[in-house]
């Protein structure tokens, strides 16, 4: 007999070991090879299952070649506060400063704005459960609705963008949605670059249902042929997370008073969560003003910006604006600036003790 023919120790342990790593990959590849693997395997939102979520997708190959990965920077500015408040007596005149960073390796442009809210909703004032009408915000229900998830209130912390309310409507994958929710009437014919700004969390990976936006009238009727925004057709979101959503409102400066409407439609989508709303516009406010306009900042260094409060012939209230952070590559920072003006800030009191 040839000795060619006898297996060796050495050849033996060779052949078992790539039969072992042979055995691994094809169950590996079938394993990676399983389309729309779900890590929540319901026909409906509830309670314990508020959004659905997917696996990656491979498509099946003898081989699984590594993917090239690439990290994109966020953004290069960050500001410090994020949120401005101040409280004086009317007639004097007050400052604070705002640090503007920039993280990035070359040297950035940036310029401010100043804003008027005109609508501001964070929901912290609405009952929890489901919506019908508060404060001239409205949900309804439209003719091809079959589901029973509607919009309501809600307050988990993990979909809250701050505070602790937000507004929701949940997934449906048996029944057909045709859910909207209107704001109250807001004016925008004097404001200039007016603008709707709100917080979404969603996903666009089941693509059954969709999230639209549409600017209507008093009575509901939609102001153009189509949404402003559709979440399905002009966003990429493979993961659920708070996400800024800013749209131009210019087109509609003619019609004056408008509403805008969130309406939710189709079937086997993703649930929505909708917070923070803000319609602005530029606009000079009167109070505030800012030592810069505009200004360059180098790598790794921060600008700091004066804001001046001048509460000169200002009642006792509270007046609300915003001030943007604008680079031209990247969206804006968005700081809320607001200016109570109370009689005495230095008021003495006795606090009541209970024995």
């Amino acid at each position: 007999m040839n000795i060619n023919e006898f297996m060796t120790p050495q050849k033996l342990l060779f052949k078992i070991t790539t039969l072992i790593l042979l055995l691994s990959l094809l169950s590996l590849g079938v394993f990676m090879a399983r389309p729309d693997q779900q890590v929540f395997a319901v026909d409906q939102y509830d309670e314990g299952d508020p959004l659905k979520f997917k696996t990656s997708t491979f498509e099946t190959q003898d081989v699984q070649t590594p993917q090239e990965l690439s990290l994109r920077q966020a953004g290069c500015l960050s500001v410090n506060p994020t949120t401005i408040f101040k409280l004086q007596e009317p007639g004097t005149a007050e400052a604070t400063t705002l640090s503007i960073t920039n993280t990035c390796t070359e040297s950035v442009e940036f310029s401010i704005k100043e804003s008027a809210d005109i609508l501001w909703e964070g929901f912290e004032d609405f009952d929890l459960g489901y919506i019908d009408q508060y404060n001239g915000w409205e949900a309804e229900q439209g003719d091809n609705g079959e589901t029973n998830n509607r919009w309501e209130i809600k307050e988990n912390p993990e979909y809250v963008y701050e505070g602790r309310h937000y507004a929701w409507v949940g997934y449906d994958d048996l029944n057909l949605s045709d859910e909207w929710l209107w704001s109250p009437m807001v004016n925008i014919s004097n404001l200039t670059n007016p603008y709707l700004t709100f917080s979404a969390y969603s996903t666009t990976e089941y693509p059954g249902a969709t999230m639209e936006v549409w600017v209507t009238d008093s009575v509901g009727s939609k102001l153009s042929t189509g949404p402003i925004w559709d979440l399905i057709n002009d966003e990429v979101w493979g993961t659920a997370e708070h996400r800024s959503v800013f749209l131009d409102l210019g087109d509609f400066v003619a019609s004056g008073s408008i509403r805008i409407a969130w309406h939710y439609v189709g079937q086997e989508g993703n649930s929505f969560a909708l917070d923070f709303v803000e319609v602005g516009g530029d606009w000079n406010l009167p109070w505030l003003s800012t030592s810069t306009a505009n200004g360059s900042i180098s790598p790794g260094s921060q600008a700091v910006v004066t804001l001046s409060f001048n509460s000169t012939g200002l009642t006792t209230e509270t007046y609300n604006g915003a001030i943007f952070v604008e680079k031209a590559t990247e969206e804006s920072i968005r700081v809320p600036v607001s200016l109570q003006i109370v009689s005495n800030v230095y008021e003495n009191f006795i606090p009541l003790i209970l024995r």
